[in-house]
């Protein structure tokens, strides 16, 4: 029976995967590097910097310097607190959020300065207490390691097997899954490659794909 759901954060409630690929594909511009705004999707998705620099290196040609990641989430953070990101709820979050009674958390590979901002543009930082917010940077290992959803089911109280996970990425599937947890994919912030990202998320472990945010309300009861 579930007890609690645990939702990822970009692509699954906020659609920014796209805004962050955005500013990845720029910066490695800057550096005299090429890569597509397709690629960059396809390999940070979801993911810690440290596990798609090795890829995206063999892929642009070139290193990428040390400090690439920290400089890139503090152009995010700085683009969110200057209001010109434009970063908005994904179709149906908010009505999923308010049909939803169980308890819910969020648990993200995104570092909690982010979390907070992006929270708080899309209006979600009433529904999500501060303490119900768990960032892979407070755990050893960020997604596909389950560390942060182990520590998000501790801190809220309940049994990994109790928890269901919401996740937009084959590395938050993966992690969900070495969690010991069950875990729904969805793919509304694919619509592009939406069957192709499906498969991609069954692939990885995911126990149920949905189109749409409203789909889970009605599917929860069952479990």
């Amino acid at each position: 029976m579930t007890e609690l759901v645990i939702f990822d954060c970009d692509g699954t409630l906020v659609d920014s995967e796209i805004f962050w690929a955005r500013h990845e594909r720029d910066l490695i511009h800057e550096y005299g590097l090429n890569i597509s705004l397709a690629d960059m999707q396809r390999l940070a998705s979801g993911k810690h910097f440290k596990d798609w620099r090795a890829d995206t290196e063999s892929l642009i040609g070139g290193p990428l310097p040390d400090d690439f990641g920290t400089r890139c989430i503090a152009r995010v953070v700085q683009a969110l607190e200057d209001g010109v990101a434009n970063v908005p709820l994904l179709e149906g979050a908010a009505e999923m959020l308010a049909a939803i009674r169980l308890p819910r958390c969020i648990a993200s590979n995104s570092p909690r300065d982010y979390l907070a901002n992006i929270l708080r543009g899309a209006g979600l930082l009433d529904i999500f207490d501060q303490k119900h917010i768990f960032s892979a940077h407070d755990v050893a290992h960020p997604k596909p390691a389950p560390d942060v959803f182990l520590h998000a089911s501790r801190q809220m109280g309940h049994a990994p097997a109790a928890c269901l996970v919401v996740e937009d990425s084959v590395a938050g599937v993966q992690a969900a899954r070495a969690a010991g947890m069950q875990v729904w994919g969805v793919t509304c912030a694919y619509p592009d490659i939406r069957d192709s990202h499906a498969q991609r998320l069954r692939a990885a472990g995911a126990h149920v794909v949905l189109n749409h945010l409203s789909e889970i309300p009605g599917r929860l009861e069952p479990l």
